[in-house]
Order: structure tokens, then C-alpha cells, then sequence
């Protein structure tokens, strides 16, 4: 096999900004559905990776072979054995849709299409190697941990291998891809994140913070997220070398991490047998089960699950987080011209913190395009709408499980009416007789025109209604002795809006 050599220089050392270390307490309880797999062919799986074949592929480190497990139905799992695959670690997919692995045990790279056919790479330069991924360039890109270099091998069928070797570069293990078009790469020797260029130009980045770091990936913020497993924490740098690092409890000797459907960070705690969950601000979920084992490696799949491999018990795990409960109670006023304000209470979040609530509404019970916020807040204001017309509206929240179900609807309400009118209170004056003061009502783009003042006996008393311009409006005709409570609701050119809270009891 032809071996070419070049020289890679650091050209470029990147400048850290140390930011400090973050703390956050882990989310507790964790409510998700931990299933496992297994068949005597596995045995101390390591990485686990999407197909392209659409299954969930996976190295079978302890007995030196290459697992596949079907996705769909009845989970399948088939095993491909050849005598050139020794102790495999990484599994990576190129742009032929071919899957390749690094052998550590034997020092070469391995090839296997999606029917089983193995090929094996063999050169001087590959020693222990361990991480593995397609480039930019249309090449496999690897991590040399026994020699501390990055190796790239062509795909064309050749397997011509370069290295690429840096002073910083120290015992490498994870490696991705970036947007940038570069490679990079965890030193797990010297506590560093690396970058290459297709064309071998390396640069280091340092921090204190960073210690034996194993797996890398980038984040949907567009920054590299990957795992301490020297000091149990996730760390996270962008692309001009700024670094944090976040912590808790439950995060302990992280290994693998892949981004989730959701669009946070999955991680598997291999020191605590569990699997970790951290959103791109920082918030850190735990999701613990018996079946769960020394877990290496963790990708998400294409049913919305995330997969990961238990070294431990040589099982193959399938993770999905439960969507919300549903939000109630639910109500909703007008708020301004075309807008309406919604709130709700907070729905069972069923282990995953809420990450936002989609609102429907629906004018004259036709339903209309979704609202969607990602805020935990539970007011919001929904804009857009007809004035005039009659709205109703249902809240479904969402998490890292997906949307939960909706609520009912809430009451209807004339969007562009006047909103309710508040500090109602109702004092007697004469027998029978109740003066009602109250605080105006938002004219919502309108001028209120007229308010309506309706009390309303809870022992029998006769009910009664009275109009008036402004505060206070007395009614009158009132069944002497009952007790009543009294509501306000405001008029304006586009209709009548909801009532107020009601006031307190009083006796007529």
C-alpha cells in the first residue's frame, strides 16, 4: 500500500477565553422508556451510529465484530465477523454510504458495506487507532492514539493513508466534522481541543478545565460540544476558542455524546450507568433504569429515540423521553388590536423540562395555523388575529419527548373587545341596592363605549344587570338580605369583552 507523508504545522494556536465553570443541578425525576437488546453476537459494544441503511449500526469491541440492529418492527440484530476486524472502536459513515471503523487491536482501518462485505486497511503510520469520521474532502479522517497523530485514508478503494502529526497533538481519541469544513479532535494526553484543515494545518486549543476528553460532535448552536471524563463534566467551545464547562451531579466519567431530534446533547455517564441530557444553555437532565450499563456510545435514530450501546452487559439500548402532560386550566382575553392573551397552568412535564408551548387558535371553530414559543412561560400573547371575531384557543406543551397533547378550548373571546375590567368591588347603599366600582378596561384599539355590570346571587337572590358609562354603576332591584357578587364587562365598536373577576360576596 502506498504511503504518502506530509508535515503538518501548527500555524495557529487558539487563544482561550476562560469563562467560569458552571454548576447546574441536575432535573430531577427522569421520566423515560428504557428498552434493551440482546443477542449472544454482542459483546462489549463500544460506538453505535445511524446507517445509512437506516439501522442503527454498532462495533462489538470484546469480540472483535460489527453489529447491526433493525430500527423498525421487531428489533433484529445481525452480526458480520471477519478475522481483520480486531477490537473495533469507532464507526463512521462515509459519503458512499459505506460504514468504516477503526481496528485498535490490529492497528488498521476496516470498511464494511451495508450487506456485510469487509474490507481492511493496513499501514505502518496507524497505530491504536480510535475515533473515526467523514471529512469534508470525501476521506475518512481518524484519531491515532498510539502514536498522537490524525490519520485520513481515502474511500476511492485505494486506502492510501497520510498522517498528520502537531506538537499538540496528544493521545487523541474523539474526532468530528465541522461546518467549517475542518476536523476536530479531543486530546485526551494533554487536556485539549483540536482542529485540522483538510490540508493538515492543525491548531490546539488549552484550557484548565479540560480533562481527558474522549467524544466531540458539533452542537446545533454551532459550537463543539464534548466529554470530560477526567473531571465528569461537558464542555462546550466555539469555533474562536471560547470554552465553558458545565457540571452536576449526575454527570459522572461521560463518554459518548450525539445530538438528539430535540436539538440538545445526549451523553452517556459510563461512571454512574445512566444517560445524560444537556440543552445548548446549559441545562442538564439525567434519565436513569436498571438496564442501563456502563454506557460507551449514544446516536440518535430515525424513530426519534436515542440508541446507545452498554458496555457492561452487552446490550443495545433504545432511549425515548415522554412528551408533556397536558396544560390546564386554559383561558385567554383580548390584548391589543389583532392579539389575544393566553395563559395556562403548568402541565406534567413527565421528567423533561418544558421547553415551549404550541398555541392553535381557532376563529369561529375553524382552526387556524399554530403559535409556536420556546419560553417556559405560561402567558402569552398571540398576535395577528381578526378584530371583531371570535377566537378560541388550545395550548399543547413540548420537551425533548415532542409535543404533548392539547388542551381543551378555552372559553370564546371578540378579539379587539376591551379587556377585563379590574379591583371590582361592590358596596350596599340603600336595602336591595349595590354600587359597583371598578378599574377601566384596556380599550384594545378602541374606545370602550359602555360597561356592563351584572351581579349574581349565591342563595337565591334575583339576578340583575345594569348598563353605564363609566365607574361606579349602581344596580338596583336587588332581593334584600341574599348575597351577591357582582362582574364587569366592557363594550367597544368590535364587541363586548370578557367579564371581570368577580367581586367579593356582599349582602344586598
Amino acid at each position: 500500500m502506498r504511503l504518502s507523508s506530509r508535515r503538518a504545522w501548527i500555524v495557529l494556536l487558539v487563544t482561550v477565553i476562560a469563562l467560569p465553570l458552571v454548576g447546574l443541578a441536575p432535573v430531577e425525576p427522569a421520566g423515560a422508556a428504557v428498552t434493551t437488546f440482546t443477542d449472544p453476537t454482542v459483546l462489549g459494544p463500544n460506538s453505535i451510529i445511524l446507517g445509512p441503511d437506516g439501522n442503527m449500526w454498532f462495533t462489538n469491541a470484546g469480540n472483535s465484530s460489527i453489529g447491526q440492529i433493525t430500527v423498525a418492527g421487531t428489533r433484529v440484530i445481525t452480526n458480520f465477523a471477519d478475522p481483520s476486524i480486531a477490537h473495533p472502536d469507532s464507526i463512521a459513515v462515509d459519503i458512499d454510504g459505506n460504514l468504516w471503523f477503526t481496528n485498535e487491536a490490529n492497528n488498521s482501518i476496516g470498511e464494511i458495506t451495508v450487506d456485510g462485505t469487509v474490507s481492511n486497511f493496513v499501514d505502518p503510520t496507524i497505530s491504536n487507532p480510535t475515533g473515526i469520521v467523514a471529512g469534508s474532502d470525501g476521506n475518512m479522517w481518524f484519531t491515532n492514539a498510539g502514536n498522537s497523530s490524525i490519520g485520513q485514508i481515502t474511500t476511492d478503494g485505494s486506502g492510501t493513508v497520510t498522517k498528520f502529526t502537531a506538537p499538540g497533538i496528544s493521545y487523541p481519541q474523539g474526532i468530528t466534522a465541522g461546518s467549517d469544513g475542518a476536523l476536530w479532535f479531543t486530546n485526551a494526553g494533554n487536556g485539549s481541543i483540536g482542529r485540522i484543515s483538510t490540508d493538515g494545518i492543525v491548531g490546539i486549543a488549552s484550557d484548565s478545565r479540560i480533562s481527558y476528553p474522549t467524544s466531540i460532535t458539533q452542537g446545533p448552536d454551532n459550537a463543539f460540544w464534548f466529554t470530560n471524563a477526567g473531571n465528569s463534566s461537558i464542555g462546550r467551545m466555539t469555533a474562536g476558542g471560547v470554552v465553558t464547562t458545565f457540571t452536576a451531579a449526575s454527570v459522572s466519567a461521560p463518554r459518548g455524546i450525539a445530538v438528539g431530534g430535540d436539538g440538545a446533547l445526549w451523553f452517556t455517564n459510563a461512571g454512574n450507568s445512566s444517560i445524560g441530557r444537556i440543552t445548548t444553555g446549559g441545562t442538564i437532565t439525567n434519565f436513569t433504569a436498571p438496564s442501563i450499563s456502563a454506557p460507551i456510545g449514544i446516536a440518535a435514530g430515525p424513530d426519534g429515540a436515542m440508541w446507545f450501546t452498554n458496555s457492561s452487559s452487552s446490550t443495545i439500548g433504545r432511549l425515548t423521553v415522554q412528551p408533556p402532560g397536558v396544560p390546564s386550566p386554559v383561558g385567554a382575553a383580548p390584548s391589543g388590536n389583532g392579539g389575544a392573551l393566553v395563559g395556562w397552568g403548568a402541565p406534567p412535564a413527565n421528567g423533561t423540562p418544558i421547553t415551549g408551548y404550541v398555541i392553535r387558535p381557532f376563529l369561529a371553530g375553524v382552526p387556524q395555523p399554530v403559535r409556536t414559543f420556546n419560553s417556559a412561560n405560561r402567558l402569552q400573547v398571540v398576535k395577528g388575529l381578526q378584530n371583531g371575531k371570535s377566537y378560541q384557543f388550545t395550548v399543547a406543551a413540548q420537551n425533548a419527548g415532542g409535543t404533548g397533547q392539547p388542551s381543551v378550548k378555552t372559553d370564546p373571546i371578540i378579539v379587539g373587545s376591551p379587556g377585563r375590567a379590574t379591583n371590582v368591588t361592590a358596596v350596599k347603599t340603600a336595602a336591595g341596592s349595590l354600587k359597583v366600582s371598578f378599574g377601566p378596561s384596556p380599550p384594545n384599539g378602541a374606545t370602550v363605549t359602555s360597561y356592563t355590570v351584572s351581579c349574581t346571587s349565591s342563595n337565591g337572590g334575583v339576578a340583575k344587570s345594569k348598563v353605564g358609562s363609566a365607574s361606579p354603576i349602581t344596580v338596583t332591584g336587588l332581593t334584600t338580605g341574599k348575597t351577591y357578587t357582582c362582574t364587569v364587562k366592557g363594550t367597544n365598536s368590535r364587541g363586548a369583552g370578557p367579564p371581570s373577576l368577580p367581586s367579593a360576596p356582599v349582602t344586598a
